[in-house]
């Protein structure tokens, strides 16, 4: 380490300094007797240094020493904030390793709280209603104000559902009746007579003319809030039990931010499907789990360094339990919305796959 020069302006040091530093010249400074003593830490730039220096001496109010000098600030400046992030992101990475769910997997348990809560608050408790199978029913309360919110029903949507409807009866009328000129409303003795596929697809029919005042009514939630609602008590145990384990686990791995918005895309592709399935009235975090499926397949079929996968055992558990519910094996099930996020789960885990194999996206 060599002497390189002495001056009396603290900003004319710092004006050198940053110039060495630009020019790759490392230094230091140190203060003896009211004036800076700059010093040269390598031997090998002593010549460029004392060049500069010399420079310097001649022409201080250089404006190129003032921009490096800006550049080293800025460069400081920088670097300062870089190490903030990275002090937070060791922080947060140290309470997630603790192993605390707050820091885990916080927005897993907090819907299980709510679906749990909504339970609480929508049920008829006195008396308890039982179904067939002596499986307390839940969220039956008729005069629950916060239920009615929650299904994907609403005004608009019975408006628009109804007259879809009307029009559909009356359009079958007059095909059966041989395109005679019937009113609308008109009583006949003999009502129009559907097969099962023509029923399902008038239904669809009404159901998509009802999607569009559903979202014009502003109450986009609604297509949200049926994950939330649960009909029996094996109902909410067994979802809540494979939301946990499913969930937790992605929460952790691909962070709490996008985990929120992969449960939103699901729930909101599951309940439109079910609702053009079945109708409105449908509860529960089926579709999201089967969709939770979906994505954690393909992302250990496209992405294994994600961390993410299934065995070819679950994976076959999986379908044999979609098949089963659709098969009626369990009952009336909402399968519009397991199919439905099943698929959705599916194309979101796949999607990157999918993007490279588009033409004008390589």
């Amino acid at each position: 380490m060599r002497e390189l020069i002495i001056l009396k302006n603290q900003q004319d040091v710092r004006n050198l300094i940053a110039y060495l530093a630009v020019q790759g010249i490392e230094a230091t400074v140190e203060q003896e007797n009211g004036n800076w003593v700059v010093w040269i830490l390598n031997d090998d730039d002593r010549e460029a240094a004392q060049q500069i220096a010399a420079d310097f001496q001649q022409k201080p109010g250089d404006p190129k020493y003032e921009s490096a000098e800006r550049k080293v600030r800025h460069v400081l400046i920088e670097a300062d904030r870089l190490q903030q992030e990275n002090r937070q992101r060791v922080e947060r990475l140290r309470k997630r390793w603790s192993g605390s769910w707050w820091h885990c997997y916080p927005a897993t348990y907090i819907m299980i709280g709510v679906c749990i809560a909504v339970v609480a608050l929508c049920t008829q408790w006195k008396p308890l209603q039982t179904d067939s199978m002596g499986m307390p029913q839940f969220c039956n309360r008729q005069d629950s104000e916060l239920l009615s919110k929650m299904k994907m029903y609403n005004k608009a949507a019975e408006a628009a559902y109804s007259k879809s409807l009307l029009e559909g009866l009356h359009l079958t009328i007059q095909v059966q009746f041989n395109d005679q000129k019937v009113p609308v409303g008109a009583r006949l003795s003999d009502p129009p007579r559907l097969t099962p596929t023509e029923q399902k697809l008038l239904h669809i029919r009404c159901a998509a003319s009802a999607l569009l005042p559903l979202i014009r009514s502003g109450e986009l939630w609604r297509f949200v809030t049926p994950a939330f609602i649960h009909l029996n008590l094996l109902h909410i145990i067994m979802n809540m039990l494979a939301f946990r384990n499913l969930g937790c686990g992605v929460e952790y791995l691909r962070g709490t931010g996008r985990y929120l918005v992969l449960c939103l895309i699901l729930a909101v592709g599951s309940s439109t499907v079910q609702f053009l399935w079945a109708g409105p009235g449908f509860g529960g975090m089926s579709g999201v789990l089967f969709g939770l499926v979906g994505y954690i397949w393909m992302k250990g079929r496209t992405r294994p360094e994600d961390g993410l996968g299934l065995t070819s055992r679950g994976i076959t558990m999986a379908f044999l339990w979609l098949v089963m519910c659709m098969a009626g094996v369990f009952g009336n099930i909402a399968n519009g919305a397991h199919l439905g996020g099943f698929v959705v789960g599916i194309l979101i885990g796949a999607r990157h796959a999918i993007w490279k194999r588009i033409p004008f996206a390589k």
